[in-house]
């Protein structure tokens, strides 16, 4: 049985997903405070799956 993706406010299945990339604000204020070694912070999270509903605009993370 395959699960399909929907959303958890309205329960629609008419959702898009993709993937949250690096972070540059996070990367830069990295920068500032760790030198060169603060940059690798705008890659926490980088491989999380965005989803969001076409129905009510909701977002959430998998």
């Amino acid at each position: 049985m395959e699960k399909k993706l929907h959303c958890p406010k309205c329960g629609s299945t008419d959702c898009t997903s993709h993937k949250k990339g690096y972070n540059r604000a996070l990367g830069c204020l990295g920068f500032l405070f760790l030198n060169i070694f603060g940059l690798l912070l705008g890659c926490i999270g980088k491989n999380k799956l965005i989803c969001q509903c076409n129905e009510c605009g909701k977002k959430w993370t998998m």
